[in-house]
């Protein structure tokens, strides 16, 4: 399933979380983070983006490992929780 949102990126973020998360996902901001635009915190992912706009996005919602179509994309990346 593939869900479709309009999101506005302030500060030239856009954070995903649940009403749970409470992590400060400003020390993931590591220079590698930087690089790939993208920084995890423990229930927290960061993604980066060029302006503060609004930016479309589309989560997709898979029942089990996606097939791997990197080829097609310019930048991709991927994250875990930093571990303990």
């Amino acid at each position: 399933m593939t869900t479709h949102l309009e999101l506005f990126a302030d500060y030239h973020q856009i954070h995903v979380m649940d009403e749970h998360s409470d992590s400060d996902v400003g020390g993931a901001w590591t220079a590698q983070a930087l690089l790939d635009a993208l920084a995890a915190a423990e229930d927290v992912l960061a993604f980066s983006t060029v302006n503060n706009m609004d930016v479309v996005v589309a989560v997709d919602t898979l029942e089990g490992e996606p097939k791997d179509d990197s080829a097609d994309f310019d930048h991709v990346v991927e994250a875990s929780p930093p571990r303990a």
